[in-house]
């Protein structure tokens, strides 16, 4: 398994459960919290990072800490 986010973020005092991010979300990682109405993060490790949530979401309660692979070249490593 390839993690590619280290974190998603979400305000709740921001975010007003447009459901936005929840619409934008092709793997299904950010849903709409039962409880609070508001959008959380699932299964980090389905997140493919295009970080479209962070981009259409109005309030800018998202935040994505993408996480990718550095590639060293071999005289150095």
């Amino acid at each position: 398994m390839f993690v590619r986010t280290r974190d998603i973020t979400i305000d709740e005092e921001k975010c007003v459960g447009c459901k936005k991010c929840v619409m934008m979300c092709f793997t299904d990682v950010i849903r709409l919290d039962d409880r609070t109405k508001k959008a959380k993060a699932f299964y980090l490790e389905d997140c493919e990072a295009c970080m479209i949530c962070e981009l259409y979401c109005p309030t800018q309660a998202i935040h994505v800490t993408p996480t990718f692979p550095i590639i060293v070249p071999d005289p150095f490593r």
